[in-house]
């Protein structure tokens, strides 16, 4: 195995969250969840940022799933070094991934409840205890939870079978567990929506949401596993020392198919755009999604972890660590960005009135407006990484979660954000400096 480090990993997370910022306050703020908001004025958009701009943000805002991803990666390490130097610890290990499922999901629907616009202290000027919103459809938090508790039971499971095997046969099987959770999706929906519906008639509302899960949501688990199955195949290849390159071309090999794919189906069936902003993704896009994640995962991975040379990386490094301090909060974000947003939407409408109106369903700001408040959200998030960093993230979603973690499992928590935010260009010069002497 190798036991090196790969920072494109960090930096991917802090691009994913960078990217998400924008498109929830594109989708969330500017839009307030409404798709047909924009509907309404593509007629109205130049084809170029129509083609350029507007239908890849469509896409990219189903890109939650890298972090999905990126967990079942590093989850998929951690699994193959237990089965190596102690077996019998595999079990606790996936109690301890179901108890961060859980927390995570818990520490969502309480922060997702209690900023809610009818509860918000803030606007509303009273208090008022709201009730906790323990289920509900899958969202991005719970592809990541599930992902990370899918990823080392696909290790477990195969491990039998890849035994003495070379890292083709490993591609060639995950490859076939990938495709094959895609198209075995449709029955997995259908049969665990039955069992939901069956929930919820026979009073039994918690096991409904928890089977709705699957079935139901954006993020629905019946097609994010096969996003658990491509990061569980990557872990293979990393834990294995295989390079940078080689998984750089797999990536491309995966972003070739999965546009094929894609491209057959608006071919043979194109009804499905038609729905593309809907709550029930269709399963081509989320395909393409893992084409695209896949390729751009290995894109920034190679440019800082790659075959280049070291100044390079280094500079490289260096530029992208306010991004790596981004990553630093991608919980955080993901939770309370959107009504961090609408709080700062607050001043700008002052000035240019709310947004969007929804029946009609019309957006009220110009394209200038737009654009300017969403870096506006941008830089103040980048800013508050900057601050908050001076406190070594404490008391962000993620501190809680590890400190909570650690404290089940009875291990001492010590943060160190330095590691993750300096670190990766203070490694590359440590390397240079040994060198020279």
């Amino acid at each position: 195995m190798t036991g090196k480090r790969i920072v494109g990993l960090d930096l991917v997370k802090g691009i994913a969250i960078f990217m998400m910022i924008i498109v929830h306050a594109v989708t969330q703020v500017i839009a307030d969840y409404d798709g047909r908001i924009f509907l309404s004025i593509v007629d109205k958009i130049p084809k170029f940022v129509l083609y350029c701009i507007v239908y890849p943000l469509v896409i990219i805002g189903l890109w939650g799933t890298v972090f999905t991803v990126v967990t079942a990666m590093t989850t998929t390490l951690s699994t193959l070094r237990i089965l190596e130097n102690n077996k019998r610890a595999i079990g606790m290990y996936l109690v301890q991934r179901w108890l961060f499922l859980v927390l995570l999901r818990s520490a969502e629907a309480f922060l997702t409840s209690v900023l809610n616009e009818k509860y918000d202290i803030f606007n509303n000027k009273e208090i008022v205890i709201p009730p906790i919103a323990i289920a509900g459809p899958a969202t991005t938090l719970d592809s990541i939870g599930w992902g990370g508790l899918i990823a080392p039971i696909l290790v477990c499971t195969t491990s039998p079978l890849l035994k003495n095997k070379n890292k083709w046969w490993t591609i060639v099987l995950y490859t076939i567990i990938v495709f094959g959770l895609f198209a075995l999706s449709p029955l997995s929906e259908g049969f665990f929506a039955w069992l939901a519906e069956e929930s919820y008639q026979n009073n039994i509302g918690l096991f409904g949401d928890i089977f709705g899960k699957v079935a139901l949501g954006r993020f629905k688990i019946a097609q994010t596993c096969a996003f658990a199955a491509v990061g569980a195949l990557y872990g293979h290849l990393i834990y294995h020392g295989e390079t940078i390159r080689f998984q750089f071309y797999l990536g491309l090999f995966f972003f070739v198919v999965c546009i094929l794919i894609f491209v057959a189906w608006c071919v043979i069936s194109p009804k499905f755009l038609d729905h593309i902003v809907d709550e029930d993704v269709p399963l081509p896009a989320q395909i393409l999604s893992l084409g695209c994640e896949c390729f751009f995962i290995y894109v920034h991975v190679y440019f800082v972890d790659g075959d280049r040379a070291n100044e390079k990386k280094l500079m490289s490094r260096k530029r992208c660590t306010y991004l790596f301090r981004l990553g630093m909060l991608s919980l955080t974000v993901f939770c309370i960005g959107s009504w961090v947003g609408k709080q700062l939407s607050l001043p700008w409408q002052l000035f240019f009135g709310p947004p969007c109106i929804h029946y009609p369903p019309q957006l009220r700001w110009n394209l200038v407006v737009c654009v300017l408040f969403t870096i506006f959200v941008l830089l103040v998030w980048i800013g508050i990484s900057l601050l908050w960093e001076k406190i070594d993230f404490k008391y962000s979603l993620e501190h809680i979660l590890l400190w909570s973690m650690n404290k089940i499992v009875g291990k001492e928590y010590v943060p160190n954000s330095r590691k993750f935010v300096y670190g990766p260009a203070e490694e590359l010069e440590e390397g240079e400096s040994k060198e020279l002497m």
